[in-house]
């Protein structure tokens, strides 16, 4: 065996629907898509695409040990700048 694969695992033992159970693997896992698509790692992705424009400067993501943001989570500015980023949740942006 060569290690696990989560794609890979063995079957549900719940029936699909009947149970949820919160994951942030899976916000991982779409910005580690993110990131392969864009070619560049997702904090410069949102440093260059929402945060620098909203004016929040040095923001600070946590990562896994490859260098990958773990999106659910760990996301650090200045919390002056947390108005900004409320009024562009507000205005849909």
């Amino acid at each position: 065996m060569t290690g696990f694969n989560i794609f890979s695992a063995p079957p549900f033992l719940i029936n699909l629907g009947t149970r949820w159970l919160y994951s942030n693997f899976n916000t991982y896992m779409v910005s580690c898509a993110i990131e392969k698509r864009a070619g560049m790692n997702h904090d410069r992705i949102s440093d260059t695409q929402i945060f620098t424009p909203l004016g929040i400067g040095n923001p600070v993501w946590t990562s896994c040990p490859k260098g990958h943001v773990h999106a659910a989570n760990g996301l650090y500015f200045e919390y002056r700048r947390t108005s900004a980023y409320g009024r562009m949740l507000r205005d849909e942006g």
